[in-house]
């Protein structure tokens, strides 16, 4: 897995935005449909490096922490 170095100490964003962002920036709606068709496979690798998980359970995952600790 790679790892991605965020050193902005502000608040605005953590990453630079160019590094954790693939692809170009769209500046209408036409590009954003044309660019998520084009740089799925990339999308999907910046969100392994944020996401452990890609499922509709994190609130499950959550409450079950949460159910632990206070047990």
């Amino acid at each position: 897995m790679e790892t991605i170095l965020c050193v902005q100490r502000d608040r605005k964003l953590y990453c630079n935005y160019n590094n954790v962002t693939p692809g170009p920036k769209a500046k209408n709606w036409n590009e954003v449909l044309e660019y998520l068709k084009k740089y799925e496979s990339e999308r999907k690798r910046i969100c392994k490096l944020f996401n452990a998980y890609n499922d509709a359970n994190n609130s499950e995952r959550v409450y079950e922490a949460i159910k632990e600790i206070i047990k």
